[in-house]
């Protein structure tokens, strides 16, 4: 019976080197790495660096047992590490209360800030504001209100809500929807521990435009003097069009309602746009009809290129699915396109110099001149040496990346590096990428309907996913008794680490570490006797786990 018990114990911990194993960076396309090993819908993930090569991913979760979502957050390492265990961790649940979207955004001191919308029902009626430690993503101080909950007005909802950090503050933009006012854009600024500074409007904020009846997208980027310029979408289709807006540091707006896209036909619903480095924005958007135009606004929201609208591709086709970057003195937009050969939706991009001059062909160039198939929401990554990431999921083949050299070669294969297959890509849903350490590319992002996931991976500077295996071994931590009656100590190499205990059924019981004399204290006394598995994870991202036996 020993020889049983001993040989089950031993599965189960091959079983749990295989999955820790598989948790670090994988390069198989077809099995990526997930955040979280949660069977429950995982949406909306967002990304942020940790200054470290590693990322913080967050998503929202609608859990199996409730019609009530929650934000969880997984830290992965610069190895590919799960420091938040398989699971991820809960940063944000609200008891009779409907979470909506959410926004996050680090300070200028690395804190934390995370913004969501929030209700009784599906109507959004409240935007709220909470910090986070960064390394053990736990609230620094209570939950704060953005805005909403008049007891006069009946909130229709609080939506989209984007941050823009400075160096004294936040600015929190949001579209509001209520009966018994106008309805728009609003923005608000909160200093560095989430407190409102702008005077509320009916607890709604500061309304950034004069179009009192649109509801369009919008984005903010950066402005000058620590404050914000905001372009916003007024509607769709023929007279549809761009909207600008800017709102100093101090909080007083230097214009508001610009209209951008004049003598225009009208928009599509796709536009995107960046800080242009000097003050003012850049930005793109389909016209009505399939073009795609960019142009550049100053700081007092003049359009100084000649003409104001450049058309991006001259070639008769359909375009969509703008996405503007800066790399060095250049802007470059790529785009979807369903020209010939083709004729389903290829990727291109075109580059613009700082006068507003096309680079390169007229028609743009060809991010994967092989691979056919439809591509849907290319994105670029500047990667400061003069090069591009470009990337987009191709119904022919999956999720797939590019990189783009400052002479318009590609320096990968012409048909792309391939980051996920179509099984597990983000088509048409949201991903986010940054550029991590040694010109390593990260990537998070949320599979489609049924059932969402959220995957990560790593990319390195020639296009290969990274894989790493760390060897679970015990070489560098000892641990003694073992066997132990009561309690353990244990001596690590480097770090604090924190720990579990699991035995061979997989059941898990917490275990208290405490700081001690040349060493850690570990507190087993309330264990039942038996063999565990003890799993030490440290703050720098590695992690060991030892048999022990508790007599």
């Amino acid at each position: 019976m020993k020889k049983v018990i001993f040989f089950l114990f031993l599965a189960f911990g091959l079983a749990l080197w295989a999955g820790y194993a598989q948790a670090q960076w994988t390069n198989d396309a077809a099995n990526p790495k997930r955040v979280s090993s949660l069977n429950n819908d995982q949406t909306l993930p967002t990304l942020i660096d940790d200054g470290s090569g590693g990322m913080i991913v967050f998503w929202r979760v609608n859990p199996v047992s409730s019609n009530f979502f929650a934000i969880h957050a997984q830290h992965v390492s610069a190895d590919g590490e799960n420091l938040n265990g398989s699971e991820g961790t809960v940063v944000l649940t609200r008891p009779g209360n409907n979470i909506g979207e959410f926004a996050i955004a680090k300070g200028p001191g690395g804190e934390v800030l995370m913004v969501w919308a929030e209700g009784v029902s599906i109507f959004m009626d409240s935007l709220m504001c909470q910090r986070l430690n960064p390394l053990t993503l736990v609230p620094t101080g209570p939950v704060k209100k953005v805005a909403g909950n008049h007891p006069s007005l009946s909130i229709l909802g609080f939506g989209a809500p984007k941050i823009h950090c400075t160096s004294t503050h936040f600015f929190v933009a949001y579209d509001v929807t209520y009966f018994g006012g106008a309805g728009g854009v609003y923005i608000q600024k909160l200093d560095l521990n989430g407190n409102p500074l702008i005077p509320q409007n009916n607890n709604i904020g500061q309304h950034m435009d004069g179009c009192t009846q649109c509801y369009g997208p919008f984005q903010i980027v950066e402005g000058p003097m620590n404050g914000v310029i905001l372009i916003q979408r007024d509607g769709n289709g023929s007279g549809a069009g761009l909207r600008g807006y800017r709102m100093n540091g101090n909080g007083s707006m230097v214009f508001a309602n610009k209209v951008l896209t004049a003598g225009t036909s009208g928009l599509g619903y796709a536009f995107h746009c960046l800080a242009d480095g000097e003050g003012g924005v850049v930005f793109s958007w389909v016209q009505a009809g399939g073009d795609i135009f960019i142009t550049r606004m100053d700081s007092l929201g003049n359009l100084i290129w000649t003409p104001n609208h450049v058309l991006a591709c001259t070639n008769v086709s359909i375009q969509d699915n703008p996405f503007v970057a800066k790399e060095g003195a250049h802007f470059y937009v790529t785009f979807s396109d369903n020209r010939p050969p083709f004729s389903v939706g290829q990727t291109f991009v075109q580059k613009v110099n700082n006068q507003g001059a096309i680079q390169y062909n007229p028609k743009g160039r060809a991010v994967f001149p092989t691979s056919n198939g439809y591509g849907v929401m290319p994105r670029l990554l500047p990667m400061g040496d003069g090069s591009l990431i470009a990337t987009s999921s191709h119904s022919g083949r999956g999720f797939l990346a590019q990189k783009m050299l400052a002479d318009s070669n590609l320096a990968w294969p012409d048909t792309g590096s391939l980051i996920a297959t179509s099984a597990v890509w983000p088509w048409n849903e949201r991903y986010q990428m940054i550029k991590g350490s040694a010109g390593n590319i990260l990537l998070a992002w949320q599979t489609p309907n049924p059932l969402n996931k959220v995957y990560v991976t790593k990319m390195g500077g020639s296009g290969q996913l990274v894989e790493k295996v760390r060897p679970l071994t015990a070489q560098s931590i000892q641990v003694w008794p073992n066997p132990f009656s009561s309690e353990l100590w244990l001596k690590a190499d480097a770090g604090s680490p924190c720990a579990h205990v699991q035995n061979a059924l997989g059941q898990r019981f917490s275990i208290y570490v405490s700081k001690a004399e040349g060493g850690f204290r570990l507190d087993g006394s309330k264990l039942p006797s038996g063999m565990y598995w003890l799993q030490i994870q440290y703050s720098h991202g590695r992690a060991k786990t030892i048999a022990i036996s508790k007599q």
